[in-house]
């Protein structure tokens, strides 16, 4: 009545003749024979790669300590999916991971809270799901997660609240996130440009000038000099609102354009 090595391994020569795994060809021989039908050649699910998320869907919790080496790569691989814009699949991969931590001990309690944060990313970013949907993904992040991790919810929540122009939700969400990290720029360039955008030009530039201060003291200089650039380009916005011409071009010179976006 027990699952053995073999019977998975022959599960997986199985998603092989259906394309939806790959076998590591130890050598053009063995491969061929295998193909030819001569006798069982068996390969250990360590010298396999392909379509992971395609098997472990198919068979749920049937798959377990034979390849549960292979989820360490889970979380990478679903956030590097979510990264790409793969949401569909970066969202199986999550939903797996919830699954798996429930289920079995291989699945941290990080990585739990970390796929439910992204899982609740991606329903944000579905327009036919609401702010309700996502936060039974982000509850356990609130409830349990990191400073990081809590702060990444409320910015992803306040984020959705300007984008569905609910400007005062998302005004008092931002606040809070940098409460909790006080040198998060993302939050002070999303401030400093709603104020911008609502005229109140001494928030804004509060903000900017904010944003100075953090750049100044970072240590990756492609970053420090994208945040400086986000700065100056801010503060010269409001020059220029304030009609004051001499000022904006002032901060203007000291651009450095590193980045496409800064052109």
């Amino acid at each position: 009545g027990y699952v053995t090595t073999f019977d998975v391994v022959q599960k997986l020569k199985e998603e092989h003749k259906e394309h939806n795994i790959a076998l590591v060809m130890l050598s053009k021989t063995p491969h061929q024979v295998y193909h030819a039908n001569t006798g069982d050649f068996f390969i250990h699910p360590s010298m396999c790669f392909g379509k992971w998320p395609v098997l472990i869907e198919k068979y749920k919790y049937g798959l377990t300590q034979d390849i549960s080496f292979k989820l360490l790569y889970y979380l990478k691989k679903a956030i590097n999916l979510y990264k790409n814009r793969n949401y569909e699949e970066a969202f199986l991969l999550f939903k797996n991971i919830i699954k798996r931590y429930h289920k079995y001990s291989d699945i941290s309690k990080s990585e739990y809270l970390e796929s439910n944060m992204y899982l609740g990313k991606i329903v944000l970013r579905d327009k036919t799901k609401t702010i309700e949907d996502a936060t039974k993904y982000f509850y356990p992040v609130l409830k349990e997660g990191s400073v990081y991790q809590k702060e990444q919810v409320y910015f992803e929540l306040a984020t959705k609240y300007r984008l569905d122009k609910i400007p005062l939700k998302a005004i008092i969400l931002y606040e809070t996130c940098l409460l909790m990290v006080p040198s998060d720029t993302y939050v002070m360039t999303d401030l400093a440009n709603m104020y911008l955008s609502r005229n109140s030009l001494e928030e804004a530039s509060k903000y900017f000038q904010k944003i100075l201060k953090v750049a100044f003291n970072m240590k990756g200089k492609l970053k420090r000099q994208i945040a400086l650039n986000t700065a100056y380009i801010g503060l010269a916005r409001i020059a220029v609102k304030k009609d004051n011409k001499k000022e904006a071009l002032r901060y203007l010179e000291q651009v450095n354009p590193t980045t496409i976006s800064d052109y």
